[in-house]
């Protein structure tokens, strides 16, 4: 069947297999818990907080309404739920990737597709209690509706991107050189605005009157302090985002499908100039300034790998033009083994990818957190175990008492919890004066190992 088939009984038969093939891969990422990134259950222990107090409190920098919004109702449902709902908007980034891909006439599109749907990035990190795929969808389809000329449209969608992670309101930068660059009538800049403005507007007015947002500009400034680039870590940083993107597999078969095509153009250069869209140049200056406006922040704060989300279509829509077809075949296909088989680069030697790894991750840390519920100290006794397993511990047992430190999405010493019996609290740390006051009360101290402190 040809890629570019639409319509026909082929087309319809390898697209009702391709949607099967996400539903069966998803499966395994419902259950054993809200994910395996903290933030996954420090989202759920901020929606309950958030359904206990009846009012709207930022479960982290800088706020995040749409997605802790849709957390909030789901919530009651229990994990199943809102790992469930970030799998349907996965589903919605692909669909809206294909569209894409049709729009931009991204030749033999059938295979980034293959490679979006089942790259580790949507596969495994989209797929738990957190905002990557909702923030995703949305911005996929405001840039969609930017290349259709739907500004107004493109602008709303942008900014409940935005709404679901702030770095989204990056892309506005290159939203506006795409519309200077086709010359646009002010109009459309106005209509730009006007869909993308009273939306922002609504959608952050509760994190600003919130009374808990007052200090998280400290905890923003923490964050771009303690991760900015060097030159000692350029690299790492370089090799981390290379493998997030495209997964090892992926980088090496990607680097020689570059290095061959580039020796084949140097010597016969392409017949094919790219697509044969009338502005094919606006478009493509679009696509470089979201590489810099996304790229280019994440050197700043380069915190976690998913902030790069944005530009796995990039990437994805990059090699599809510049690579052949059997090159562009053998690229997305290794990608796509990144989630079920990797490589140990140290030993050279496969191991089990990230599908197996996380639900691997998901289970030993429902075990660890279930162990210490079931502790039966001889005496009274305070556990210190880190920030997440306080997180954990709050949602699996909701007869612990709570305290200001559970609720907390950052670090705050002191007790957080406290069983019905009185025998059994948990902290995420303990300050030396806690911790003395705690002894002379009567208290033994022990301290859990956590890997997650």
């Amino acid at each position: 069947m040809s890629p570019r088939a639409g319509g026909t009984a082929a087309g319809w038969r390898v697209a009702l297999i391709l949607l099967a093939g996400f539903a069966v891969s998803r499966l395994p990422l419902l259950g054993n818990g809200f994910g395996s990134d903290p933030d996954s259950w420090r989202n759920a222990v901020a929606a309950i907080h958030m359904r206990e107090a009846g009012r709207y409190i930022p479960s982290r920098v800088p706020g995040f309404p749409v997605f802790e919004g849709i957390m909030v109702a789901l919530i009651p449902a229990g994990s199943n739920s809102t790992n469930g709902a970030a799998v349907l908007a996965g589903l919605a980034a692909i669909l809206l990737f294909w569209r894409l891909l049709a729009a931009l006439e991204v030749r033999d599109r059938f295979w980034p597709l293959v490679a979006f749907a089942f790259g580790a990035p949507l596969w495994v990190f989209c797929s738990q209690s957190i905002d990557y795929a909702f923030g995703l969808a949305l911005f996929l389809a405001s840039w969609l509706a930017a290349v259709r000329r739907r500004y107004a449209w493109a602008g709303a969608l942008l900014a409940l991107a935005t709404g679901c992670r702030a770095t989204y309101g990056l892309v506005h930068l290159p939203m506006f050189a795409l519309m200077l660059a086709r010359r646009e009538p002010r109009r459309q800049l106005l209509a730009y605005g006007l869909g993308s403005v009273p939306v922002t507007a609504a959608l952050f007015a509760p994190v600003l009157l919130s009374p808990e947002a007052a200090h998280l500009e400290r905890h923003l400034a923490h964050h771009a302090a303690g991760a900015h680039i060097t030159a000692g870590t350029a690299a790492a940083i370089a090799k981390a985002a290379a493998l997030f993107l495209f997964g090892k597999p992926g980088v090496m078969v990607a680097a020689l499908a570059l290095a061959a095509a580039l020796a084949v153009r140097l010597r016969r250069p392409a017949g094919r100039s790219g697509p044969a869209l009338p502005d094919a140049g606006p478009l493509r200056a679009f696509e470089l300034g979201l590489a810099l406006a996304i790229g280019g922040f994440w050197l700043l704060i380069p915190y976690s790998e998913a902030y790069l989300l944005p530009l796995v279509p990039l990437g994805l829509i990059a090699l599809a033009r510049f690579l052949p077809r059997a090159w562009l075949v053998a690229t997305m296909l290794a990608i796509t083994a990144e989630p079920l088989v990797t490589l140990r680069l140290d030993a050279m030697r496969p191991v089990p990818g990230g599908l197996f790894q996380e639900v691997a991750e998901r289970r030993r840390q429902l075990a660890d957190s279930r162990a210490l519920l079931l502790r039966a100290p001889p005496r009274p006794t305070v556990y210190v175990v880190g920030r997440f397993t306080v997180l954990r511990l709050l949602v699996l047992d909701p007869t612990l008492a709570r305290m200001a430190p559970a609720w907390s999405p950052f670090h705050l010493p002191g007790v957080a919890l406290v069983s019905g019996d009185g025998r059994r609290a948990f902290a995420e740390d303990l300050e030396p004066g806690q911790e003395a006051h705690l002894r002379k009360a009567g208290w033994a101290i022990e301290r859990v190992d956590d890997s997650e402190r």
